[in-house]
């Protein structure tokens, strides 16, 4: 068994030669099958054990069985205590999913500071299939049947390559002890009835399922390398752009696509829109001005296109100040501020990123601060004053960029919206003797 473990960690790269590697241990058959195998094929291992204090005694008693191993095997090892039930009711989630953070989060603080390659979990072949069939049974796509990844970010699994019955009978041959967890036997979790119930119904029918599951899913998982080369070709046709603040889907593309529905959703789905909503939106493309929430990002279909921008906690109001010696701003947004003379060697700038305004006209300090519906400016080339939110919709400027404008004021008159229009009365003239010329950084 070892010599499988060592071609699947170099088959899938999991780790360099003799590489640093924080191992999870919880003395447990599988954990400790992963460490020896890992310490024969000459990685350097740390060990680490998580005390989640759910089962009192047995859960110091599994402390003690992996410290005293790493003793007598001369190995490091680090043993964390966490109130697991306090951090499951203080963010609400149950306490598979709070020893879950718990666990993961110590171990890469661990791998930090050990300067670890990899963080190697236990998970054999039997967890994966157990993984799948919790997916199916909560509903998933292609990619939620094709079991548990051997590598995800620093975190492996090179135990994946076997199954449970395989760890048991290689702890035998090499007279390697390991603790039983009490509530493994406990059918209250999904995966202990899946484990413990499901699994063995089904092998009444199949006598042979694990077997069979490996080549299930070698067939799945090449289903959905395919299903995700086709996805991503679509969202190239889809996404006009991308970017941390702002993704641009265009809509007459999207309605192209003979599985339209599907394209939009594995667009929207990284940014946890669900299924339901995904079906609506779609539904609703022609209604321009309709928005949609999920947890982290609000969606905007605005004529063509449909805009995703995250949500933030809330919009700043706050009013910030240009003063007269400034010669640059960092915030709210970041400005050049430049005094010049209005002679032969300046030309005005055509950019919509720079204002070039009559300095004499300007009362100090000018106000940074973010537009306010009904009030009104003079574009630069119009005699008559407009009001803001007009001069938004003659300008087709979508709705999450309105909402992000900033404007310039002088003495209570907009002097100019930043990055879109001067105000006609600030405009620089022959008369003009000094230019305060104000860019955004690029």
């Amino acid at each position: 068994m070892i010599h499988l473990v060592t071609h699947y960690i170099h088959t899938h790269k999991l780790l360099s030669p003799a590489a640093t590697v924080i191992v999870g241990v919880s003395g447990g058959a599988d954990s400790m099958a992963l460490l020896y195998i890992l310490k024969e094929i000459g990685y350097n291992c740390v060990v680490a054990h998580c005390n989640f204090t759910l089962r009192q005694k047995e859960s110091d008693a599994d402390e003690s069985f992996v410290v005293d191993y790493c003793r007598t095997n001369n190995l490091p090892c680090l043993v964390k205590h966490f109130d697991t039930k306090k951090h499951a009711q203080d963010n609400k989630i149950s306490i598979e999913m709070a020893a879950r953070e718990l666990r993961y989060g110590w171990f890469e603080t661990l791998r930090l500071h050990y300067q670890a390659e990899a963080i190697a979990i236990a998970h054999h072949f039997n967890d994966s299939i157990e993984t799948i069939l919790i997916n199916l049974i909560n509903g998933t796509g292609i990619n939620g049947l094709t079991g548990i990844k051997p590598i995800n970010g620093h975190i492996i699994r090179p135990l994946l390559c076997v199954n449970r019955k395989e760890i048991e009978d290689f702890l035998q041959k090499k007279h390697l002890h390991f603790i039983t967890d009490s509530s493994n036997v406990e059918n209250i979790y999904t995966r202990n009835k899946i484990r413990n119930i499901l699994i063995p119904q089904i092998e009444e029918i199949n006598p042979s399922f694990i077997n069979t599951m490996q080549g299930t899913i070698h067939n799945l998982t090449t289903s959905a390398t395919i299903y995700n080369s086709y996805i991503e070709l679509k969202l190239k046709d889809i996404i006009e752009s991308s970017s941390n603040n702002q993704v641009k889907i265009s809509i007459n593309q999207l309605l192209k696509e003979e599985h339209a529905d599907t394209v939009l959703y594995e667009a929207l789905k990284t940014y946890n829109f669900s299924p339901k909503l995904c079906a609506s939106i779609l539904n609703n493309v022609a209604n321009s001005g309709k928005e949609y929430l999920s947890p982290t990002h609000k969606l905007l279909i605005d004529r063509d296109f449909i805009f995703l921008t995250p949500i933030k906690e809330k919009n700043d109001t706050h009013t910030y100040y240009i003063q007269q010696s400034d010669s640059s701003i960092e915030f709210p947004i970041k400005l050049n501020i430049n005094i010049l003379r209005n002679d032969a060697s300046f030309h005005l700038s055509k950019k919509s990123t720079c204002a070039c305004i009559d300095y004499s006209l300007l009362k100090f300090p000018l106000t940074i601060r973010r537009w306010k519906k009904g009030e009104r400016f003079y574009p630069l080339g119009m005699k008559q004053s407009k009001k803001v939110s007009d001069f938004f919709v003659d300008n087709k400027i979508p709705t999450w960029e309105k909402e992000k404008c900033w404007i310039i004021e002088s003495n209570g008159n907009i002097v100019w919206i930043i990055g879109y229009r001067l105000d006609d009365r600030y405009k620089v003239t022959t008369s003009t003797s000094l230019i305060f010329k104000i860019s955004v950084k690029e």
